[in-house]
């Protein structure tokens, strides 16, 4: 509306009451051109036409405000009026509460699509979240079980690598003591995930202890490690089921034929302690497994 007609009048009757006064010149000039009968020899012209196009234009308004307009404000209250009002409240919300703009992620764990709002991320410069809130609930705070700050020379080291995740990646473990390396793998997979090969390499790295013998098996792993320690009895519990659904509507477990193998392997093995190190902290054997994980990247 290009003019208030008051200061304190609202601009919805100023926009309805400018639209109605366009209609009436343009009813005005077709009047004139093609009103075919008076109906009073002393009426204007302009007038009947007018009046049956108010009266057609009415009505159809009505019919619309009744369909579209889901309550009155009061039962004598024109609907036209209603539908305008209506419109009027839903463009002032979009205004006041525009659309949150939204970053998209993929879960470390079950491998689903997670949004969180930019607003929310730019509270944090530079964090990426890593997993999705029903992981979260599943898992909690990053794991410390048997982590330690020196830098281990004794037990089997494992790592997992993926490019593209999914996409071609591999596995390395290798079986230390006391400095030396008694053995060691490593393997490929053309289409792979991170996890699945963090999985498969615990797996394969316990294949290398003969068993009955004593041994800590190192992982950077937090979610491998939270996956075979705390969350898999749970789940086994439950008949291979998470206590919730991921985003995908899904409770079954992300990758849950290696999670099974890993589970009912480190069962088998209660000589055998499962614990988390930190990944890429300059720990001897760590950085070996993890070369061992890229391998077929030079190969």
């Amino acid at each position: 509306a290009p003019q208030m007609a008051s200061a304190k009048e609202r601009p919805d009757r100023v926009l309805l009451r400018s639209a109605s006064s366009l209609a009436l010149a343009a009813s005005r000039r077709a009047a004139r051109a093609t009103a075919p009968q008076m109906a009073s020899a002393k009426e204007r012209p302009d007038r009947v036409l007018l009046r049956s196009a108010s009266s057609l234009a009415l009505a159809a308004s009505r019919r619309a405000a009744w369909a579209t307009a889901p309550q009155m404000a009061s039962a004598k209250e024109r609907p036209d009026r209603v539908l305008l009002r209506s419109l009027y409240r839903d463009r002032q919300l979009e205004r006041r509460y525009p659309p949150l703009a939204m970053a998209d992620f993929t879960c470390e764990s079950c491998g689903t699509t997670f949004s969180l709002p930019e607003r929310v991320l730019d509270r944090y410069p530079g964090w990426t979240p890593r997993l999705c809130q029903s992981c979260r609930d599943e898992g909690g705070a990053a794991s410390t079980t048997g982590a330690t700050d020196g830098d281990p020379d004794t037990g089997v080291f494992t790592d997992g690598a993926c490019a593209g995740n999914p996409g071609p990646g591999g596995w390395g473990a290798v079986y230390v003591v006391d400095g030396q390396i008694i053995d060691e793998a490593h393997g490929f997979d053309p289409d792979t995930t991170n996890n699945r090969m963090e999985l498969f390499a615990l797996i394969e790295g316990l294949k290398l202890v003969p068993d009955g013998t004593p041994v800590t098996v190192y992982s950077d792993s937090d979610l491998a490690v939270k996956t075979i320690n705390e969350w898999a009895s749970a789940w086994e519990e439950r008949g291979w089921q998470r206590k919730r659904a991921g985003p995908d509507g899904s409770k079954v477990p992300k990758n849950l034929d290696l999670v099974k193998s890993a589970y009912r392997a480190y069962g088998d093995r209660p000589e055998v302690e499962l614990v988390w190190i930190k990944g890429h902290a300059n720990y001897t054997w760590n950085e070996y497994a993890d070369a061992l994980a890229n391998k077929w990247r030079k190969d």
